[in-house]
């Protein structure tokens, strides 16, 4: 029996020649993708981001671990299936949103449109990012009393570019970006929710399931009203393909 503990960096893949019949991860602050091989070096199993309590029972004589993040991560191998549940002195309670901010996965994106049609404010996953964006909840308000709707879109507005906040203060840039412009001509829409806002007051939606944007797509809050002006706030968290 084997206890192995190390810390891996974002985007690294570490190979262990060990070979044995039992895997199990300990702890992880985050998925990590596995794949396993036979003494013949033939790759005989797998396994997709997934997390600590994960384990396997086949026989296997080498194994690689990537991760998308930073983190430390502790293994245990064996010849067969042993070991201990017990956990001396205190129990760690993990925070599951504090360690998503600390691998540098979530994000919060603001903008501000006037325009005489739709003032929109976009998230924008650029084609080839690479990543896949999970909005979780936007924030909307506007000069005069409006109506709002949310829809995705494959049309990227043309103003802004702005760069959106890493809720790491120290972690790396979105690969998104927030655009703003007139929305009333989106193209390949699909709606996900409206309703009406009174002259400056937000709304606040917070969805019980986040909304996907794959690359090459964007989702955009808008406003209705002409000459009006329209401000959101977009919360997302950003994962590898």
């Amino acid at each position: 029996m084997e206890n192995l503990r190390f810390n891996i960096a974002a985007g690294e893949t570490k190979v262990f020649v060990k070979a044995g019949r039992y895997f199990e991860i300990l702890e992880s602050g985050g998925p990590v993708t596995m794949a396993f091989y036979d003494a013949n070096g033939s790759q005989n199993n797998d396994a997709s981001s997934v997390l600590s309590g994960t384990y396997l029972e086949d026989s296997f004589s080498q194994f690689d671990i990537y991760s998308a993040t930073a983190q430390t991560v502790e293994i245990l191998i064996s010849d067969g299936k042993g070991g201990t549940r017990r956990q001396p002195g205190t129990v760690q309670v993990i925070d599951g949103e504090r360690n998503k901010v600390l691998q540098g996965v979530c994000f919060r994106g603001v903008g501000q449109q006037s325009t005489t049609n739709a003032a929109g404010v976009q998230v924008w996953n650029p084609a080839g990012s690479g990543r896949n964006i999970f909005v979780q909840a936007v924030r909307v308000g506007a000069t005069t009393a409006d109506a709002w709707s949310l829809a995705t879109t494959d049309f990227q507005l043309a103003g802004g570019g702005i760069v959106p906040a890493n809720l790491d203060r120290a972690g790396a840039n979105s690969i998104a970006s927030v655009r703003t412009g007139d929305a009333s001509g989106i193209t390949n829409s699909r709606g996900y929710g409206a309703g009406y806002m009174a002259a400056n007051t937000d709304v606040v939606l917070v969805f019980p399931r986040p909304i996907l944007i794959r690359p090459g797509f964007g989702i955009v809050i808008a406003g209705n009203a002409a000459s009006n002006t329209v401000r959101a706030t977009f919360e997302w968290e950003e994962w590898p393909l």
